[in-house]
């Protein structure tokens, strides 16, 4: 049975940047938030779940209407969860079903919210990418164009570092001392090993 690795970390640690890299060498990543827009797109039971909690506007010529969606959660913590007790059970589904298609030992599962949607149940093992608060905020500037303050509201958001080390299996600080090639060989030596 194909084991899965889950792989957390926080905005601007570079988990998504690892996981690409793992995936360059011939490794299997389901990254969850693209997969997750695929569901709500294609799956027809999470697509009139969501037209029934967030209206018709939810979606726009049969395509997500993000905006729309985002107008009325980013509002509403109630509404968020609602919409996350649709959406996190679908995506945990699809991840335990393209895991099982697999004839690979192990494969990886990219997910910033790894533990407060769950993943980490159906997982063999998790790993948290770090990095120091000010190399995050700098990052995650960069790379959304966005300001300081709505980086520092979306880390809020999240699981601090500190208690996802907590939560995890293995920690891996990317803060640009080690290179991808040895925190890569570290998440692969992990993953052979349980």
């Amino acid at each position: 049975m194909t084991k899965i690795i889950g792989i957390t970390g926080g905005i601007g640690s570079g988990k998504t940047f690892i996981c690409q890299a793992l995936q360059q060498l011939g490794f299997k990543v389901y990254f969850s938030d693209v997969e997750a827009k695929r569901l709500m797109n294609e799956n027809n039971e999470v697509k009139i779940a969501i037209i029934n909690l967030l209206g018709n506007d939810a979606y726009k010529n049969d395509i997500l209407n993000t905006k729309h969606i985002a107008n009325k959660v980013f509002n509403s913590p109630t509404l968020l969860q609602q919409l996350n007790t649709i959406v996190h059970p679908a995506v945990k589904k699809d991840i335990v079903k393209w895991a099982s298609n697999s004839d690979e030992k192990f494969v990886f599962v990219e997910s910033a919210i790894l533990f407060e949607s769950h993943f980490d149940e159906i997982c063999s093992g998790t790993i948290a990418i770090t990095a120091p608060e000010n190399i995050r905020i700098e990052r995650a500037m960069k790379r959304d164009n966005v300001l300081k303050e709505q980086i520092n509201v979306r880390m809020k958001a999240q699981l601090s570092d500190e208690e996802r080390s907590k939560l995890v299996g293995l920690t891996i600080v990317n803060d640009g001392v080690n290179d991808i090639k040895t925190i890569t060989k570290t998440i692969i030596d992990y993953a052979i090993n349980l």
